[in-house]
C-alpha cells in the first residue's frame, strides 16, 4: 500500500506512529507538571533546568514529527493528555501549531547546556533544540508564507554553527564505525544495540534480510569518473543486485561480476530485475523492492547487543545544509 498510496487513515503502521508519538507527548506533560510541584529539597533548581530543557525538548520533538507527516494536529499543553482531553481538536492553523512547537524548542535551549547532562550522550542538549528549533522556524516561514523566519531560523543555526563545537566527519563512511556511535557530527540519534533489526536491513548478499533498500536514482547521483574510480561514499554505502550492463551504462553505473541476481522492479528503469521477471515466485522477503540495499546498518564480528547501530535524527551536516538553505532565502548567496 506503500508503493502506490493506497494507505488509508486506519492503517496500522500510521496508527503506531501517531498513538507513539502523543504517548511521549503525554509523558513529557506529565513530567512536567510534576516537576513544577518539586520541592527545591528534593531536587536542586540546577538539575530542574536540565530536567526542564529535557522535556521540552522531547516534546517538541515528537510534535514537530507528527505535524511535518500529517499536518495540521492536535498539540498537547502541558496538562493535556488523550485520557482527560480526548475531544482535543486539532490545531486551526499552521502558524498556531508552529509557535506552539516552536516556543517549546526555545524553552530546550535556555534551559540545556551544550554538553549533555553527565557527560550521558543521547541526552538532549542546547544544540539538539536549536537544530530542531531552526528546523521549525523553516517549516512555518513555508507553511505560513511569512519569509522573514528563514532569518530568525539562520540566526539560531548560526549560533549552532559558532558555539556548538560540531565538525563533520573527514569521511563520510566513519559515520556508522562501530566506535562513532556518538561523534562530533551527531547532533540528535538513537543507538540501537539489537542484532535482530541490523540483520533485517543488510542486503541478502550481506547475509540479512534485505528491507532496508535505496533507490537506483540514489544509487547513479554519486559522482562517476571512470569503471575504476567512482565516488568512495557509494562504495562505502550499499550493494546492489545485478541488472544488464546496458541498463546499468545508461546511468554510468558500473556492473559488479560478485553480484549475481537481485529482485523487485527498478522504479527508475522502470524494468523487472532478476532472473524471474514474471513475479511467479515470491522474492525471498515477499517485498518487491528496488535492488539496491543499505550497508550502513550491517554489522560483522559482533553478536547480540553488541551490535550496535547508530539511527541519525540530526546530523550536522543537515543543519548546515538548512542553513545553507536559509541563506539563499534571505539573500546572502555568501
Amino acid at each position: 500500500c506503500w508503493n502506490n498510496l493506497s494507505y488509508t487513515a486506519d492503517n496500522k503502521d500510521i496508527a503506531e506512529v501517531w498513538s507513539h508519538a502523543y504517548k511521549a507527548i503525554r509523558l513529557a506533560n506529565t513530567f512536567l507538571a510534576n516537576l513544577e510541584e518539586s520541592s527545591s529539597e528534593a531536587l536542586p533548581e540546577y538539575a530542574k533546568r536540565f530536567l526542564r530543557g529535557e522535556a521540552f525538548a522531547l516534546r517538541g520533538f515528537f510534535q514537530l514529527f507528527l505535524a511535518k507527516h500529517f499536518g495540521l494536529v492536535p498539540i498537547l499543553s502541558p496538562g493535556d493528555d488523550y485520557a482527560g482531553t480526548p475531544g482535543k481538536e486539532k490545531a486551526q492553523t499552521y502558524e498556531d501549531m508552529y509557535d506552539l512547537i516552536i516556543q517549546d524548542f526555545k524553552e530546550a535551549a535556555e534551559n540545556l547546556e551544550w554538553e549533555p547532562r553527565n557527560g550521558e550522550y543521547g541526552r538532549c542538549t542546547k544544540g539538539m533544540a536549536l537544530a530542531y528549533l531552526g528546523e521549525a522556524l523553516m517549516w512555518k516561514a513555508y507553511c505560513c508564507n511569512q519569509p522573514s523566519f528563514y532569518g530568525e531560523a539562520k540566526q539560531k543555526l548560526e549560533e549552532l554553527k559558532n558555539n556548538g563545537g560540531f565538525t563533520l566527519q573527514p569521511c563520510y563512511g566513519t559515520l556508522w564505525d562501530y566506535e562513532g556511535v556518538w561523534n562530533n557530527e551527531t547532533i540528535w540519534a538513537s543507538v540501537v544495540e539489537n542484532k535482530d533489526w541490523t540483520t533485517l536491513a543488510a542486503h541478502p548478499y550481506c547475509g540479512g534480510d534485505g528491507l532496508v533498500s535505496l533507490s537506483w536514482e540514489w544509487f547513479a547521483s554519486f559522482e562517476y569518473n571512470s569503471p575504476e574510480s567512482f565516488d568512495r561514499r557509494r562504495d562505502r554505502s550499499c550493494c546492489y543486485g545485478n541488472i544488464s550492463q546496458e541498463e546499468m551504462g545508461k546511468f554510468k553505473m558500473v556492473p559488479d561480476a560478485y553480484y549475481d541476481g537481485s529482485w523487485g522492479r527498478n522504479p527508475f528503469i522502470g524494468e523487472n530485475l532478476g532472473r524471474d521477471t514474471t513475479f511467479h515466485v515470491a522474492s525471498p522477503h515477499n517485498s518487491f523492492v528496488p535492488s539496491v540495499w543499505s550497508t550502513k546498518y550491517w554489522r560483522t564480528g559482533r553478536v547480540g547487543s553488541e551490535n550496535r547501530t547508530i539511527l541519525y535524527w540530526k546530523r550536522y551536516a543537515d543543519v548546515l545544509l538548512d542553513y545553507a538553505e536559509c541563506c539563499a532565502r534571505t539573500g546572502d548567496e555568501g
